[in-house]
């Protein structure tokens, strides 16, 4: 009976918080895709050509892991894989390409 009326307008109470807490990030949206975009456009100043680092003459840079500074295509290109599956490879068979590719 009437008991069961104050359930349903809590129930529509926790509908519109879920509702409204579903709009929220959308504000977030476009600021997190700037974020991303800056972080992209910082990333890419770092990427250098294969033969750059095979020189290692390239300053600022972690020179035991010049690999990682190989654009994601170049990097598929010349280890045959994305950065993230060469990560998971034991260390030696790592340093067995990055000497294969003189990135060692």
């Amino acid at each position: 009976g009437p008991a069961d009326v104050p359930s349903l307008f809590r129930a529509g109470k926790v509908v519109t918080t879920t509702k409204s807490s579903k709009e929220e990030p959308k504000p977030m949206v476009p600021s997190s895709s700037v974020d991303i975009d800056s972080i992209k456009d910082n990333s890419n100043c770092e990427f250098h050509s294969l033969s750059d680092l095979q020189r290692g003459n390239i300053e600022g840079i972690d020179i035991t892991c010049r690999e990682q500074y190989l654009s994601p295509l170049d990097f598929q290109e010349h280890f045959q894989m994305t950065k993230s599956e060469f990560s998971k490879l034991p260390k030696w068979k790592r340093d067995k390409m990055k000497r294969t590719l003189k990135l060692f």
